[in-house]
């Protein structure tokens, strides 16, 4: 995993293998990372949320929800962009 500066990390956060976190991401108690994902910078994720493995995390996205894994999510509030796995 990586993590780069400037990172809030609070209580029972899980992060998995091959994790990055880029520099200014907030992470609140209890959210979980599965493996492989990717937050840009600046990117927020709210209480007991998870990110599902392999998903990539737009910079100054807020994470309101749980998010799917093998897809690609940005925005405020942070939406499913592109599916990886129904486009194949």
């Amino acid at each position: 995993m990586i993590i780069y500066i400037n990172c809030g990390i609070t209580h029972d956060v899980e992060i998995g293998d091959f994790c990055t976190i880029a520099t200014g991401c907030n992470l609140s108690g209890g959210v979980i990372l599965e493996t492989g994902v990717q937050l840009g910078t600046a990117a927020s994720v709210l209480p007991r949320r998870r990110i599902g493995a392999w998903t990539t995390i737009g910079g100054g996205s807020v994470v309101t929800k749980d998010i799917a894994a093998d897809c690609t999510a940005y925005g405020v509030p942070c939406r499913v962009i592109e599916d990886r796995v129904t486009e194949k």
